[in-house]
C-alpha cells in the first residue's frame, strides 16, 4: 500500500520582481501561510486557500543576495505582515538553530536553541527581543542538531553526539562523512551516515531497524510511522518501525533544492522554481486499501488505533469490512458490520465481488444455508436477484444492505415479483420448490424445460 501521493503545490515561485534566477532554499509554514527562503536573501510569503496558493508579499533579509538557509517561526509570530520586530532581534555567529516550546532542563520557558562557537544557547523571545536563558559550553561547535526538553543530538567534526541537558553528559555516536542529518523520533533520534539511517535512543543505543537508502539523500523528514527521504531522483518512503522501503516516488524534474514541513499533514520540497507537496494517504483510505489487499488483521488494528479515532469515517469502513466478510461467506459477521452503519447515504463506493457472491448464493440455494431458513431467504432473494444491477445502482446496493439487515421474512408475493421482474428463472424455480408451490412450479417448467428438476418431479409423483 502506497502511503503518500505527490502533487504540485506551487507551479512556479513568483514575486513582484519576476526574478528568473530565484529559487527556494528553505520552506516552512504556519496556519494557511507558506514561507519560502530564497537564494537571493528574500522571504516570500504565500497563502494556501482551498486548492490554490496565492502570492502575498516579499521581504528582504538585509543580508545581500545570500541563501536563506533556515526558517523557523517563534514567539507567536502572526502573518501576513512580515514586519521586522525591531529591538534585540538579531543573533550573529549562529551555526544552526531550532525552535522549541518547552521547559528545558528545569529552567524557564525556551523558544529558540542556537549553536554558536563551542556552545549551545537557549533563548526565549519576548516583545521582539531575544532573552538568554541558559548556556552550555562544548568542546566543539555543532553544525546541526535536534533537541527536546531533556537532551539534544548534534553533529560536528564528522561525528554525531548526544548531550543530556541536566548533567551535560556527552555520549558519542557513529561518524559521518558528508552532510549530517538528524531528526527527532519519540524514543530518541534518527541519524544518517552514508547510505544508512540509524535510530538511537537517548543513551545512544541502536533501536528499530536500520534504513538502507538507494542513493545519497538531499533531505529527510519523519512523518508519523514513515521516514521520507529525498534524493536527486526519487522520494523514498520507509516504514520507520520495520525499516523497509514501502514506496518510491520519482521526482518529475531535477535540481532538488530543499524539503520542509508544510502544516502538520504535508511535506514540501522545491525543484527549480516548483514547490511540490508529499501528502499522506488519509487513514480511512489506508484502512480501505488494507481491506482491499485482504490484510484484514492490519486493517482492524489501524481501525481501532488512536490515530483513526481522531478522524472517524465509520460508515465507509464498516461497509468495506461488511462487504469483505460478505464476499467470504461470513454472513453473520457481515451483518454485524452493516448494522453499525448509522447513515447508509454516506456509502459512496460499492465493494461486493459479483462473481464471489453469485457462487456463494448458488451454494446457498443448493444447501439452504445449512438449515438457516430465514437467512437463506434473505440472502437468496435480495442478493442473488439484485446481482445484475448491483454495480450499476447505488440505490440498489443500499437496498441490498437494508434487506440484508432485515430480520423479518419477506412477503412471498414480493419475492416472486422481484424474481419475475429480474427474469431470474432458476431462482424462481428454486423458490417455488422450497415453498411447495407446485402449480406455479409446473407452470414455470412447462414454459422452460431446462429448469425441470427430475428428483423433485419423481418425489412429487410418489
Amino acid at each position: 500500500m502506497e502511503p503518500f501521493s505527490l502533487s504540485i503545490l506551487l507551479p512556479e515561485i513568483t514575486d513582484s520582481t519576476s526574478n528568473d534566477q530565484i529559487s527556494a532554499t528553505c520552506i516552512t509554514s504556519q496556519d494557511d501561510y507558506i514561507l519560502l527562503g530564497t537564494n537571493d536573501g528574500q522571504l516570500l510569503l504565500y497563502k494556501k486557500k482551498d486548492e490554490m496558493v496565492e502570492y502575498v508579499m516579499r521581504r528582504g533579509m538585509g543580508v545581500g543576495k545570500k541563501d536563506v538557509k533556515r526558517i523557523e517561526i517563534v514567539g507567536g509570530y502572526k502573518f501576513p505582515e512580515l514586519k521586522p520586530v525591531g529591538g534585540n532581534s538579531t543573533l550573529k555567529g549562529v551555526e544552526w538553530f531550532e525552535s522549541v516550546v518547552s521547559v528545558i532542563a528545569d529552567v524557564k520557558r525556551v523558544e529558540v536553541v542556537v549553536s554558536r562557537r563551542r556552545m549551545f544557547q537557549f533563548y526565549k523571545f519576548y516583545n521582539g527581543r531575544f532573552e538568554l536563558v541558559q548556556e552550555i559550553e562544548l568542546m566543539e561547535t555543532p553544525e546541526v542538531f535536534c533537541v527536546n526538553e531533556n537532551m539534544g543530538c548534534y553533529g560536528c567534526n564528522g561525528r554525531y553526539k548526544i548531550i543530556q541537558f541536566k548533567n551535560n553528559e556527552i555520549i558519542e555516536l557513529i561518524g559521518y562523512e558528508n552532510r549530517p542529518f538528524i531528526r527527532m523520533i519519540n524514543e530518541g533520534f534518527l541519524v544518517v551516515t552514508g547510505m544508512l539511517g540509524i535510530f538511537v535512543d537517548g543513551s545512544g543505543n541502536a533501536i528499530r531497524n536500520t534504513l538502507h537508502f538507494m542513493n545519497a539523500i538531499v533531505a529527510i523528514e519523519v512523518k508519523e510511522f514513515h521516514v521520507v527521504a529525498l534524493t536527486e531522483e526519487n522520494i523514498l518512503i520507509y516504514n520507520s518501525v520495520q525499516g523497509d522501503l514501502c514506496q518510491t516516488i520519482p521526482i518529475p524534474m531535477n535540481n532538488v533544492k530543499c524539503m520542509g514541513r508544510i502544516k502538520d499533514e504535508l511535506i514540501g520540497f522545491c525543484c527549480n522554481k516548483t514547490i511540490f507537496s508529499i501528502i499522506p494517504l488519509p487513514i480511512d483510505k489506508k484502512i480501505i486499501r488494507l481491506i482491499e489487499n485482504l490484510e484484514i488483521e492490519e486493517a482492524m488494528k489501524l481501525f481501532e488505533s488512536e490515530e483513526y479515532l481522531k478522524n472517524r469515517k465509520d460508515e465507509l469502513i464498516y461497509e468495506k469490512f461488511g462487504s469483505f466478510y460478505l464476499n467470504q461467506g461470513m454472513f453473520d459477521v457481515a451483518k454485524e458490520m452493516f448494522e453499525k452503519i448509522k447513515d447508509l447515504s454516506l456509502i459512496v463506493e460499492l465493494s461486493i465481488d459479483e462473481k464471489k457472491i453469485e457462487k456463494l448464493l448458488n451454494e446457498i440455494i443448493e444447501n439452504q444455508f445449512q438449515g438457516k431458513r430465514e437467512m437463506f431467504e434473505i440472502l437468496k432473494v435480495n442478493l442473488f436477484e439484485m446481482i445484475k444491477d448491483l454495480f450499476q445502482s447505488k440505490e440498489n446496493y443500499l437496498d441490498l444492505i437494508k434487506f440484508f439487515l432485515n430480520t423479518n421474512k419477506i412477503d412471498d408475493l414480493k419475492i416472486i415479483d422481484l424474481l419475475i421482474k429480474n427474469k431470474s428463472l432458476v431462482a424462481l424455480s428454486s423458490f417455488y420448490e422450497k415453498n411447495l408451490m407446485e402449480k406455479e412450479l409446473f407452470d414455470l417448467w412447462r414454459s422452460n424445460e431446462s429448469l425441470v428438476s427430475l428428483d423433485y418431479f419423481i418425489q412429487s409423483l410418489s
